[in-house]
């Protein structure tokens, strides 16, 4: 039985479809512009800098104007805790969100630190400085997750640039790794 326009089954029926329309329209723009959007992260390590070597921070020797330019319009660590006293225990902390004990990289490695064999963490306050020492690795264990392992699936891009110094180890996770794992070719490409 054919229907008249203008019945209240025809109302009903556009009634009914208009809402349909509406309903999916409005979830189809909801995914579209409701989509969680990730914030951009770049995280900047001064390799060997303390707190008060910038500028942010009152410094007076060093210029430090973009670190400054950065702190002012980004976000600065002003109660953080470093993993060690130099580049490679406190960017192993970084990279796996572990304390330098855990991942065990105490200093860097390679030739132009030294032997690995000697590079050890003294702990006089054990004794006899001389036979209670931390052996240190130095590269990061490949089966430890990275901070970009933990990135990639939430939907980041991953990059590493710059000094890595935690071995000759595969880039763990970073889709884009411009590093290399030991001594410092690259100091001259900026």
């Amino acid at each position: 039985m054919m229907q008249q326009p203008g019945s209240n089954m025809d109302r009903h029926c556009r009634a009914v479809a208009f809402f349909s329309m509406s309903v999916l329209g409005i979830a189809l723009c909801a995914g579209a512009f409701g989509a969680e959007k990730h914030p951009n992260i770049i995280f900047i390590m001064g390799d060997d800098l303390g707190w008060s070597d910038v500028g942010y921070n009152g410094a007076k020797f060093y210029e430090t104007p973009n670190f400054d330019r950065l702190a002012a319009d980004g976000m600065k660590f002003n109660r953080a805790y470093s993993g060690g006293p130099n580049c490679a225990p406190t960017r192993a902390c970084i990279m796996t969100g572990t304390y330098t004990p855990r991942h065990q990289i105490w200093t860097p490695g390679g030739n132009s630190k030294g032997k690995n064999n000697e590079m050890k963490l003294l702990v006089p306050s054990l004794g006899n400085a001389k036979s209670n020492t931390f052996p240190s690795k130095t590269e990061l264990d490949p089966s430890v997750i990275s901070l970009a392992e933990v990135l990639k699936p939430a939907g980041y891009k991953t990059a590493m640039l710059g000094k890595w110094h935690l071995g000759d180890s595969e880039p763990q996770g970073f889709e884009l790794f411009s590093a290399d794992g030991t001594d410092a070719p690259y100091k001259d490409c900026y």
